[in-house]
């Protein structure tokens, strides 16, 4: 059992490590989104790491119907600009409890909704049933 993550900075550390444990190799970082989300440039592939403390609780009331409990999670549409300059292939979310799920990018962004938040800001967000469980840290 993991012990609790309360910062992202811890997350994405324990991530990058854990991959690099199974033979990832890390040529850079870059954080985005006031260092809230690490974009890891690496081979085999380029990844984007985000650390949710909650998931987006309203997702399927909003996206599927108003009785849907479904939840998702959201990502700024200019966080995904610059993931995709940066050609990232997967998108791994880390929770609290040290588990990390994944989803390729390129199915965020075909399965997701776009709208704006109530701070005015473009997200687009998707079912977390997209994605997959990868590993624990």
């Amino acid at each position: 059992m993991t012990a609790t993550i309360l910062k992202f900075d811890a997350a994405y550390r324990r991530v990058i490590d854990k991959l690099i444990s199974n033979g990832f190799k890390v040529k850079d970082t870059l954080l985005i989104n006031k260092d809230r989300y690490c974009i890891v440039l690496g081979k085999p592939k380029n990844i984007l790491i985000t650390f949710k403390k909650e998931l987006f609780h309203n997702f399927g009331s909003m996206f599927i119907d108003e009785h849907s409990d479904e939840e998702g999670d959201t990502i700024n549409c200019l966080d995904l600009r610059i993931s995709l300059r940066y050609k990232v292939k997967e998108i791994y979310l880390v929770n609290p409890k040290g588990i990390v799920y994944k989803i390729p990018f390129m199915d965020f962004l075909e399965k997701s909704f776009r709208w704006v938040n109530r701070e005015g800001k473009e997200v687009r967000s998707v079912s977390f049933n997209e994605y997959k469980k990868a590993f624990e840290v």
